[in-house]
């Protein structure tokens, strides 16, 4: 299978969601299947800088997620089409999305327009909060 996975945030940033990531696509690639991991371009340039290789393949990619305002619908929109224009050009047979947000509101979309199986892993700063040290994208600070 040709498999995509889509992150946010990636290497060379350390956390569970990255290494469960990483750990997956390596494990996919060692059961024979072509895997991707998408991230930010940063992300990506960086693990070069480092001179890190993988055995799967790590490309870049920008949809517009700062989701702000009344300009949300149409940025989710914009994310949506990115990935989706993403899958298409890669022949991907599935993907998965690693963390929520900013994933989830497009899900629907991308599933409707592509017809393949969509999985998402929520972990997380999108689901975990600490206040007390500043953690988690749904905190409520009053």
């Amino acid at each position: 299978m040709n498999i995509g996975v889509f992150m946010h945030n990636y290497l060379p940033r350390i956390g569970g969601a990255q290494i469960c990531a990483h750990c997956l696509a390596d494990g996919l690639v060692h059961q024979g299947h072509q895997v991707t991991v998408y991230a930010r371009k940063s992300m990506v340039e960086e693990c070069k800088q480092r001179g890190w290789q993988f055995r799967y393949q790590l490309k870049s990619i920008d949809p517009p997620f700062r989701v702000i305002g009344y300009l949300q619908p149409i940025r989710l929109m914009a994310a949506a089409q990115t990935i989706i224009r993403q899958i298409k050009k890669d022949k991907l047979d599935v993907i998965q999305l690693v963390v929520a947000w900013p994933w989830l509101p497009i899900v629907r979309d991308i599933k409707n327009r592509t017809g393949i199986p969509v999985v998402i892993r929520c972990a997380g700063d999108d689901i975990q909060v600490d206040t007390y040290v500043g953690y988690g994208i749904r905190r409520e600070v009053g």
